[in-house]
């Protein structure tokens, strides 16, 4: 019997160690994945880093060579994949804002659904780029950029709709906040009432990116809000001047996170981002 017992708790040792082992190499691999993460992530923010610092050639340092811009001017770029269902709504609700220092342009990504065809026919005053397939968010809302001629360049979803209100108070905005290189509008989800789509944009503490005020109900509370960290590309503002030192959209982003990207970089070369409240755009 005393045998029996010395083979049981051998066989108990054996499974303890055993145990222990498998904790021991779990804890192991989690830090070895969690450090390669770590290094990752930090060639990645060192190299967007210089890439900004001095300038190193790269997909979102792209300049306007040769673009001659009109002093006043607002370039306003729309950048379109087969959204010729939303197209009417945001459109009017410009057309009826149209005046000498407002220029459209849509850039359309390859839209098989008769996109053109509805811009050409109904609206004539807008400026069509007719790309030859989706090139994403980014490169496709660049092209529209380069061939923008505003002091002022402003970048809209397809699936927006203006307030009455919405080109006055972004003069004004631009106007009493010379300082301010970016700007954002206050946007609201279609049909919910004085529910935010986003306010802003910003980090968490863990570095994922945050929507401020996504799904609130306005109350107010976002009013007195002046400068931000970012702004929501469904409906920003840049001054050309920012866009020439911070660079474009990076192209390697084809759709998402172009916008919280663009904002970091500015951050980083210390251009300033200011919330417009009274501009108010509905997102469907």
């Amino acid at each position: 019997s005393r045998d029996i017992k010395v083979n049981r708790s051998g066989a108990a040792f054996k499974k303890i160690a055993n145990c222990f082992y498998k904790v021991i190499l779990g804890i192991w691999v989690s830090l070895a994945t969690l450090i390669f993460m770590f290094f990752v992530l930090l060639s990645i923010f060192i190299n967007d880093i210089l890439r900004c610092i001095f300038n190193i050639p790269g997909a979102f340092k792209e300049h306007f060579p040769g673009a001659a811009y009109k002093n006043g001017l607002l370039s306003i770029v729309i950048l379109n994949w087969n959204g010729r269902h939303f197209l009417k709504e945001l459109l009017d609700s410009l057309k009826a804002q149209l005046n000498d220092n407002l220029e459209v342009i849509v850039s359309d990504n390859g839209s098989v659904d008769g996109s053109q065809s509805f811009i050409r026919e109904n609206y004539p005053w807008v400026s069509l780029i007719e790309n030859e397939k989706n090139l994403g968010f980014a490169r496709g809302t660049n092209t529209g950029i380069r061939k923008s001629r505003g002091e002022y360049i402003a970048v809209l979803n397809n699936d927006t709709v203006l307030d009455r209100n919405w080109v006055n108070e972004v003069f004004k905005g631009l106007s009493e906040n010379p300082e301010m290189g970016i700007f954002g509008s206050k946007i609201y989800l279609e049909g919910l009432g004085k529910r935010f789509d986003i306010a802003a944009q910003g980090f968490r503490n863990n570095g994922r990116t945050l929507n401020v005020a996504a799904g609130r109900v306005d109350n107010g509370e976002f009013d007195n809000l002046k400068e931000v960290f970012g702004v929501s590309a469904c409906a920003a503002i840049y001054r050309r001047k920012a866009l020439e030192e911070i660079g474009l959209f990076d192209e390697d982003f084809f759709n998402s996170y172009e916008d919280n990207d663009l904002h970091f970089r500015a951050q980083v070369l210390g251009q300033r981002c200011a919330f417009l409240p009274q501009a108010i755009v509905y997102h469907k």
